[in-house]
């Protein structure tokens, strides 16, 4: 039984974090890719209107999906992990890179969209990847979850966590109304507690675990506590 974090999506959002670019993307960068870029519209999925937050809760809660975002079309992870090739991990950021501009108003091509020659779109895909796929494809049944700020009542909480036990793989499953949210862990028994002094406190979802998703390693500080947590309180 390992332990995640798995933070709730929160549409395109999340700080800063990037990975090498494969060492022959950016030659397709500067060639195909640039071309399909200049033509390809700009769109955005409209976050703060398609009551996604109530979509992601309404699958967590009734169907035993939690979901996470950068999972627009193009990007399941499958086939992306550490001992993928560079054909596979150059078509994941390829489509990353080409739904900044497709679905989240971002033209990588124009000065002022915050990318340079240190960091290019492809460090961010290469980071987002990497993230996502070393923790959602060694997540299996039997793995036990912590999401951060979040209850049933509550989508966003400051108050309370939940826990909850993972029944399958990951697999990707992108619902076309919302156009994001595609990778997708099986769950079930979800249970909610209160952030205490005495068990669990917000800060310690801090540091490493403010990541979208992230593994609860064995020589974490905070492995015991949350280990402990489970076998006292999490009890089906």
């Amino acid at each position: 039984m390992n332990l995640f974090v798995y933070r709730i999506a929160k549409g395109h959002e999340g700080g800063i974090i990037e990975d090498s670019c494969p060492t022959n993307f950016n030659k397709m960068y500067q060639t195909s890719l640039k071309e399909t870029l200049l033509n390809t519209d700009l769109g955005q999925i409209p976050y703060e209107t398609n009551n996604y937050i109530d979509f992601l809760h309404r699958e967590l809660w009734q169907c035993g999906k939690l979901r996470q975002g950068w999972g627009i079309e193009g990007l399941d992870l499958i086939g992306v992990d550490n001992d993928a090739d560079d054909t596979e991990k150059n078509r994941w950021i390829k489509n990353y890179v080409l739904g900044l501009k497709k679905y989240w108003n971002i033209d990588p091509l124009d000065p002022n969209s915050g990318y340079n020659e240190s960091h290019l779109p492809c460090h961010e895909a290469a980071g987002r990847m990497k993230m996502l796929s070393s923790v959602m494809l060694n997540t299996k049944p039997k793995d036990i979850i912590f999401i951060p700020k979040h209850s049933f009542d509550n989508h966003h909480d400051d108050y309370h966590f939940t826990i909850c036990e993972v029944v399958g793989p990951y697999y990707f499953d992108l619902n076309k109304n919302y156009q994001d949210f595609g990778h997708t862990i099986s769950v079930r028994n979800l249970k909610t507690f209160k952030y205490s002094e005495d068990t669990i406190v917000g800060k310690d979802f801090l540091g490493q675990h403010q990541k979208a998703v992230s593994e609860i390693k064995e020589n974490y500080m905070v492995y015991n506590k949350f280990l402990n947590f489970i076998n006292k309180y999490y009890i089906f």
